[in-house]
């Protein structure tokens, strides 16, 4: 029986192996689809408009957060249909956990909208 290489070994076999595979998908990179919205996040003003850009990438459906879970979830599904559920297992839990992230980053953006909102004015 020979040993496993180690994860970087691995890593590097897979990423030369798929090289002409992947060329032919023609996807974007995947830190160039945020960029964009990073900037326009650091242009905010407001509060408001702060809320809105944050929670079209991380509190959407369509965002990047429950994109990312949706992936895993795609990625727990192949592994069951190739005979690995111990890994499709535990790429569902990975999923459930940007579930929970999602719940927190929701009320994050509750409490930073609730911060910026102005107290009741004196009578």
């Amino acid at each position: 029986m020979t040993a496993v290489p180690g994860s970087s070994d691995l890593r590097r076999t897979a990423r030369l192996e798929t090289v002409d595979y992947l060329a032919t998908l023609n996807l974007p990179g995947l830190g160039q689809s945020l960029l964009p919205w990073t900037r326009a996040l650091t242009s905010t003003e407001t509060a408001a408009q702060f809320h809105v850009v944050t929670d079209a990438v991380i509190g959407s459906e369509s965002g990047a957060l429950l994109g990312l879970r949706d992936f895993l979830r795609a990625a727990g599904e192949w592994c069951d249909g190739h005979g690995r559920r111990a890994l499709g297992d535990r790429y569902r839990r990975t999923s459930e956990l940007l579930d929970v992230a999602d719940r927190l980053l929701f009320q994050l953006g509750v409490d930073q909208l609730a911060a910026a909102h102005p107290g009741p004015t004196p009578a």
